[in-house]
């Protein structure tokens, strides 16, 4: 079954590791210039907040 779940799920996944300004500036301007493809645009930090 996880087989052919595999196969339709066919989403680009870009995974930013660093939430500093750059990583998170960087995840912004991705996720709207992809925003009417298939994409999905994943930030990842060891933090939970952001501060501007």
């Amino acid at each position: 079954m996880a087989a052919s779940r595999a196969k339709t799920d066919d989403r680009c996944r870009i995974v930013i590791i660093g939430g500093g300004f750059g990583g998170a500036y960087c995840a912004q301007s991705l996720a709207s210039k992809l925003r009417r493809s298939n994409a999905e645009v994943s930030l990842i930090d060891c933090n939970n907040y952001f501060l501007c």
